[in-house]
């Protein structure tokens, strides 16, 4: 796909949740250890490997009864799924320790710069909760959102760095949830069953995911023949100032999967908002286990907040 072609439109989705499932699904301890026993075991129960080939290097392709009727997955099947998720993205151990940081060029639909819609995006992340995206335009203008252990600041394309509030602390954390993919999906507080999507080699499975104490809560949309997280949909405030939306549709497609150092990563990134395309991120690269100080992340003090009046 071109990267000037933005601004294609795509078709809603439609997630249906059986009731049962909300009533059984509060993450205890023991589910918890049950998917990290398996994550860490390479084991499966109810699903079977498909012998269909795969795409991807080190791909172990799954298959369950549920999505061959087109119904959503059994909890049990969700667990398996999760666990084989992080076994083919690299494993527990090398995700839940790992410094990166991600080069990407970032095509966006506008940017408020006449020097062109390329910004190079750099991600860094650190496993404390902490990540960094920094926005680099053409004219010289620079935007970030930091997650530091928790506090959340935001620097916008024209002000200064503040604490991040209302909607901008969505924003923030949202990286943070998109920058542990997959392995945060082991320590979700909540993991719903969504009906499957498509079908035959393009159907894909839902999982509705809600990470504790964060926002926003979001859908992961799985190639079991990966198995992949293809795509990921959530709702994101409009923070515009102009604007009579308080939310908006949001997804992002993932596809160019690469092995990393042992890490299966992509390359493409593909960003919706309201069903149309707004952006193409490419990769030019990761680098593992770099120094990711706080100096690195935050490298200078936010403004006093405004007094009170």
């Amino acid at each position: 796909m071109d990267r000037r072609d933005v601004g294609r439109t795509v078709a809603p989705s439609e997630g249906v949740t059986p009731a049962s499932y909300r009533a059984q699904r509060s993450r205890s301890a023991r589910f918890a250890a049950t998917v990290l026993g398996a994550a860490l075991l390479g084991s499966v129960s109810s699903c079977g490997d498909s012998p269909a080939p795969s795409k991807w290097d080190g791909a172990r392709p799954m298959s369950f009864a549920s999505l061959e009727r087109g119904e959503a997955l059994s909890l049990v099947e969700v667990e398996s799924l999760v666990a084989r998720l992080v076994e083919v993205a690299g494993g527990v151990a090398r995700w839940r320790s790992r410094h990166y940081r991600r080069i990407e060029d970032l095509y966006l639909l506008r940017t408020g710069s006449q020097l062109g819609n390329q910004v190079l995006a750099t991600t860094w992340v650190r496993p404390d909760e902490s990540v960094r995206v920094q926005l680099d335009y053409r004219g010289g203008d620079r935007e970030v959102r930091v997650m530091l252990r928790r506090e959340e600041y935001v620097h916008p394309q024209l002000g200064s760095l503040a604490l991040a509030t209302g909607g901008t602390q969505q924003h923030v954390e949202w990286d943070w949830e998109l920058a542990r993919l997959p392995v945060n999906l082991l320590e979700a507080e909540e993991l719903r069953p969504l009906r499957p999507e498509g079908t035959g080699s393009e159907r894909r499975i839902g999982i509705a995911v809600k990470l504790r104490g964060l926002n926003p809560p979001f859908e992961v949309w799985i190639d079991p023949s990966g198995p992949v997280i293809e795509e990921v949909r959530t709702k994101l405030p409009v923070t515009a100032d102009l604007s009579f939306k308080t939310l908006a549709d949001h997804a992002q497609r993932f596809s160019d999967w690469r092995r990393v150092d042992g890490v299966l990563l992509p390359f493409k990134r593909e960003i919706f908002a309201d069903g149309r395309r707004i952006g193409l991120a490419e990769c030019r690269g990761y680098d593992f286990d770099v120094e990711v100080t706080d100096a690195i992340l935050l490298p200078e003090p936010p403004a006093p907040p405004d007094p009170p009046k």
